[in-house]
């Protein structure tokens, strides 16, 4: 009886390397392209992918048109989100919140579902309304300061660049009736109380405290003879 053999046919190499070529190629070109994508979205700045991301979040729901965000934020824990928005109880990690000041509104959004998951009316509590004097080099210290110290009670709505010179910070109290606010800052600040605004100094109209920077080196006494 003659002896049957099966034969196993071998794709030639010129074949299986040129299949290897192409699949190499395609994932490579997959591989790169998500690379690219991702190197686009780091070199963002926040500003940018904030605006990306409302542009996303308008595609499906209709935010407000007459304001930005006042804040973007993700949750990155569940048990501090909630506790400091009980509203939003199926918050999950990654989903994004806006907040809308004027509007009043609070925007949960889940960009693994590309849908907005809930939303809620917040009352945002109002500062007292704070201008700061002061050149410009110290506007931005000395507001970073006000809103890491007194956050919750004060609201910078103005800064411009004082016109005399002063070599002790001072805290003014327009209205005259946020006198313990007016310690508080001046306490944040190392300045002292006033009851009025310095001669040229102005405060913008609405201002309820005014918080004018020193800007000179305070002078030594010469010691008497």
């Amino acid at each position: 009886m003659a002896n049957l053999r099966t034969r196993t046919k071998i794709a030639p190499l010129p074949l299986i390397f040129g299949l290897l070529l192409v699949g190499s190629m395609v994932f490579g070109g997959y591989y790169f392209r998500q690379y690219q994508s991702l190197k686009s979205a780091s070199s963002k700045t926040p500003e940018e992918q904030n605006k990306d991301l409302v542009a996303l979040i308008n595609k499906v729901y209709e935010l407000p048109k007459d304001e930005e965000p006042g804040l973007v934020a993700k949750v990155k824990d569940e048990a501090i989100f909630k506790k400091d928005y009980p509203v939003f109880v199926n918050a999950r990690v990654g989903d994004d919140l806006l907040l809308y000041e004027k509007s009043q509104l609070a925007v949960l959004y889940r960009s693994s579902e590309n849908k907005v998951i809930h939303t809620a009316q917040i009352n945002f509590k109002q500062g007292a309304s704070v201008q700061i004097i002061a050149p410009g080099a110290l506007q931005n210290s000395t507001e970073q300061t006000l809103t890491a110290k007194l956050s919750a009670d004060v609201k910078v709505s103005g800064k411009s660049e004082p016109v005399g010179q002063y070599s002790s910070t001072t805290v003014v109290d327009v209205t005259g009736s946020n006198s313990d606010l007016a310690k508080k800052i001046a306490e944040a600040l190392g300045g002292t109380v006033a009851t009025t605004l310095p001669a040229g100094e102005k405060a913008s109209e609405g201002v309820e405290l005014v918080v004018i920077v020193a800007n000179v080196a305070a002078v030594e006494p010469t010691p008497a003879p």
